[in-house]
């Protein structure tokens, strides 16, 4: 019997996915769940579920091969990019014990590194908004005034952090009473904002941040399933919920100019496993990137709803069967938590 171990389930649909894999895998798998909250005993389709320490614990990797140990585990397969980039360096050290089911390490490594991926992907000719490391305090207001501001918003984000944590929008229109009562947290600030989040905090710290060009159009979110460099599946989610962060409620639906996209940063990155791509348009309407993600996405069980389970197109792919799936009839879905209706 085959034992596979998803981690970082705890998640807002933690279980939405864990049942997706439940349906992807062969009879008689089982599944164990782990998480480093309580929330994820909420989840549901595993038959088994453990903790785990959070992926910068420095006990993290002890606690993982102890599991892999004590319950058999054959097959890893982290649901966030720090776990995946502690495992798959692991499995690269041969310290694992068990197969991880992801992105190579390197792939990973340039992946989560902004200002990497930015130049790989621009050496290869691929449209991406224009970015650039912060410096120093002093120099804070001069990097934002070449960027624009305060004509123009500019974006500041962590420069390795994944998902949606410390993305903030610099805009010379902020309301800040409007932002403090944002549902999920602050979006916009002004630039005596952001300076002053900086100010007192270490010399080094502005450093691990930069500031991009501000995509002025829609965002959309597409789920995607790489086979050593090539697409099996492309599922975009066009927002009509939240316009950042979570995707909430969103239309899912065909996109030659995305599909293309994707494609070509697909090929130019190697992605391997199930993955993500955030992409924006600018206000001429052309289209450019707002950042990859080498994990499994949050909405990779939303993707279902047009008829492909993506665990079980890449694990077709390991069984010989390289096939691309293509979907015609668009989809209109909300998602609750552990809970999704078409609409």
């Amino acid at each position: 019997m085959q034992t596979i171990l998803v981690t970082s389930t705890g998640g807002t649909v933690g279980g939405l996915i864990v049942q997706m894999i439940r349906d992807a895998l062969p009879a008689g798998t089982q599944l164990i769940a782990a998480d480093a909250t309580v929330g994820m005993f909420k989840t549901k389709g595993a038959d088994h579920m453990i903790e785990l320490p959070m992926a910068n614990d420095p006990a993290y990797e002890t606690a993982l091969q102890a599991a892999i140990k004590q319950h058999g585990i054959d097959t890893v397969l982290p649901l966030s990019e720090e776990e995946c980039l502690k495992v798959s360096l692991m499995e690269q050290q041969q310290t694992l014990g068990a197969r991880y089911m992801g992105m190579p390490h390197d792939t990973l490594r340039t992946i989560t590194d902004k200002i990497k991926c930015a130049e790989v992907l621009t050496a290869a000719g691929i449209d991406v908004p224009r970015s650039v490391p912060l410096s120093t305090l002093d120099a804070f207001e001069t990097q934002l005034a070449e960027f624009g501001y305060p004509d123009t918003p500019v974006v500041l984000k962590p420069i390795s952090a994944r998902g949606s944590r410390g993305f903030r929008v610099v805009d010379a229109q902020t309301d800040r009473l409007a932002e403090f009562q944002r549902k999920g947290g602050p979006i916009f600030m002004d630039a005596e904002q952001a300076i002053d989040t900086f100010r007192g905090a270490h010399p080094d710290a502005l450093k691990e941040y930069f500031l991009m060009e501000f995509l002025s159009g829609d965002s959309v979110s597409a789920d995607l399933v790489a086979w050593n460099g090539q697409a099996l599946g492309i599922f975009p989610h066009f927002r009509l919920g939240y316009k950042w962060g979570f995707v909430d409620h969103a239309r899912i639906a065909r996109d030659p100019e995305i599909e293309a996209y994707c494609e070509t940063v697909i090929g130019t990155l190697g992605m391997h496993g199930l993955c993500n791509i955030e992409v924006g348009y600018r206000a001429d309407g052309s289209l450019s990137l707002i950042e990859v993600n080498g994990r499994t996405s949050a909405t990779a069980a939303q993707s279902t709803l047009v008829g492909a389970n993506s665990l079980e197109l890449f694990l077709r792919a390991e069984a010989g069967d390289v096939q691309r799936f293509q979907f015609e009839e668009p989809v209109t879905y909300r998602t609750l938590t552990d809970y999704m209706q078409v609409v």
